[in-house]
C-alpha cells in the first residue's frame, strides 16, 4: 500500500478512501414544491413572501449626527494632547491629575460607538 522508496502513497490505495468516503456520506433531500390551484393565489402568497421578508432599511444619518460624531473623536484627541502638552500650566487640567485620560478616551470611544449606528 505505501511505498517507502517513492515516498508517497500508492495511488489505489487513495482511491479506495475515496470512494469508501463517497458510499458513507448522506445524500440531501429535496424540498417538495407546493402545488397552487390558481395564478391568484400564487400571486398572492409570493406578495406575502415578499412582504415578509423585506428588509427594513434605515434613513441615512442627519449631518448634526455625523458632526457630533466626529466632534467627540477630535475633541477627546484634544483634550489628550492638550493634557500631554500644557497640562502642568492649565489649573484645571492639573487638579484632575490621571482622570484627564479617561476623559479624553471616554469621548473618543463614544465617538467609535456613534459610528455604529451611522449610515
Amino acid at each position: 500500500m505505501h511505498d517507502p522508496a517513492a515516498g508517497r502513497p500508492d495511488p489505489r490505495c487513495t482511491r479506495r478512501v475515496f470512494v469508501a468516503w463517497r458510499n458513507t456520506v448522506p445524500k440531501s433531500k429535496v424540498r417538495k414544491k407546493v402545488a397552487t390551484s390558481t395564478a391568484r393565489t400564487t400571486t398572492e402568497a409570493n406578495s406575502a413572501a415578499a412582504a415578509a421578508t423585506r428588509a427594513h432599511v434605515a434613513a441615512p444619518s442627519s449631518p448634526i449626527y455625523i458632526g457630533i460624531m466626529l466632534g467627540l473623536m477630535v475633541l477627546g484627541l484634544i483634550w489628550l494632547v492638550v493634557y500631554y502638552l500644557w497640562g502642568a500650566n492649565i489649573p484645571f487640567i492639573a487638579n484632575l491629575g490621571n482622570w484627564n485620560f479617561a476623559i479624553g478616551f471616554a469621548l473618543m470611544i463614544s465617538g467609535l460607538l456613534m459610528t455604529m449606528r451611522w449610515r
